[in-house]
């Protein structure tokens, strides 16, 4: 993904449906990141919406999620596999900067 323009890899990530809603986490050493994918894992594109969505960026807490999207690709329930993109806008509250993520993706990721 790219934050702010700046390409971002993640060695750790994961992907786990809690309750209904499928969480994808990613992180390594100055970011992390938490998105809501919402229950919704059919083929196209869906709003970011719900709970559960937010940065960390050098210990700075980005919470307030402003619009975002994702996309599901791929998605085989035998192999237990999903693949999609996704990309928001993240703002702290009193404050006046912003994160945005753009060209996030995921692979055939495990859950």
């Amino acid at each position: 993904m790219e934050c702010n323009g700046v390409p971002v890899n993640f060695p750790t990530k994961n992907l786990q449906q809690v309750n209904n809603d499928w969480i994808l986490t990613a992180s390594n050493d100055t970011l992390s990141i938490q998105i809501n994918l919402g229950a919704d894992t059919t083929i196209g594109i869906h709003a970011l919406q719900g709970p559960g969505n937010l940065i960390n960026y050098q210990s700075v807490l980005y919470s307030n999620m402003t619009g975002g999207t994702y996309g599901i690709f791929y998605n085989d329930p035998v192999a237990k596999k999903l693949g999609g993109f996704f990309q928001a806008k993240f703002c702290r509250t009193g404050f006046d900067d912003t994160l945005w993520i753009q060209n996030g993706q995921f692979e055939y990721m495990k859950y």
